[in-house]
């Protein structure tokens, strides 16, 4: 298991912080919903969680 971690901590795969773009948490929201994953649009604002995520645009 740290094997694996060092690796995705390698190729940059974890967010360097705790800002994540608003239209790219929205866009896999939409594809969910348009697929039927989902039944209606979820904003991003309700899947961040308060205090450790920023949602910026």
């Amino acid at each position: 298991m740290p094997h694996s971690y060092d690796s995705l901590r390698t190729i940059d795969y974890f967010a360097p912080s705790n800002d994540i773009s608003r239209k790219r948490m929205q866009s896999p929201i939409d594809a969910m919903k348009q697929l039927g994953d989902i039944q209606s649009t979820i904003a991003a604002d309700k899947v961040a969680v308060p205090g450790r995520t920023r949602l910026v645009d």
